[in-house]
């Protein structure tokens, strides 16, 4: 199971929210850049990048530049996944075109499916990531989390699977920002739903220790997204870099 660390940038700095509700922001630190560069240092692999201007503002611009100097400046050492207000495929494209090793779309699976099976058909199912937060009653969430589908996140995943996507960003939004533990039971019905190997699970909401990780491990998640817990230093950095644990998964 591969752990990457999340950088979530609100006005040009790095921040957690909690539930996604903007007003609980808590500033980590005013440098991004100099946050990805330690994380990078200790090992991290991949590196979750969260605009979150662009998620509950619409502004894509604020946050670019750092973006773009995220992935010049370290994208030789690790790899990048971008989150985000991505709501259509000129904004898809442009971050792919910058350097960006994954996309994480949510929103726009459900605004515009067409866009959305295109952008997966031109860059394959490697580089594009589908987003499925959902709320306490396992309903999917959109536009900032505040737009409530009609589609259940179970129902979602097997939808969205044999439409060729492998890689889903599954966020219990209720746990998000709270160090409350993850998901367990979702996550692990949603495991046993795959229909192929290459389809990967990346779990992400209320982590908050290492047994938390041996949790999601043992039900098989492929990846795992950390933010508070690492920053308020429930999760000892240098000892999740990378995969982790160290060997074959238990079952």
């Amino acid at each position: 199971m591969l752990v990457i660390p999340a950088i979530d940038v609100l006005n040009q700095r790095v921040v957690r929210l909690e539930r996604g509700v903007e007003t609980s922001s808590k500033v980590y630190s005013n440098d991004p850049i100099s946050t990805a560069r330690r994380l990078a240092a200790l090992g991290a692999s991949f590196l979750h990048v969260v605009d979150l201007d662009a998620a509950l503002r619409e502004d894509m611009e604020i946050n670019r530049q750092i973006i773009k100097e995220l992935i010049f400046e370290l994208g030789s050492i690790t790899r990048f996944q971008i989150a985000g207000g991505i709501r259509n495929q000129s904004i898809a494209n442009s971050l792919l075109e910058l350097g960006a090793a994954r996309i994480v779309i949510g929103s726009m699976a459900y605004s515009n499916e067409e866009e959305t099976l295109t952008i997966l058909k031109k860059n394959g199912p490697a580089k594009v990531v589908l987003a499925l937060d959902y709320d306490a009653n396992g309903r999917v969430r959109t536009r900032g989390w505040k737009r409530t589908e009609s589609e259940g996140v179970q129902s979602a995943f097997s939808r969205f699977s044999n439409y060729g996507f492998e890689l889903f960003l599954l966020t219990a939004i209720e746990r998000d920002g709270t160090l409350s533990g993850p998901d367990l039971d979702t996550l692990a019905k949603i495991s046993k739903l795959r229909t192929k190997d290459k389809i990967k699970i990346i779990a992400s909401g209320g982590i908050s220790s290492y047994e938390d990780l041996l949790n999601l491990y043992k039900i098989g998640c492929d990846e795992v997204i950390i933010g508070r817990a690492l920053y308020d230093e429930k999760i000892t950095q240098t000892r999740i870099m990378g995969d982790f644990p160290a060997g074959e998964r238990k079952e």
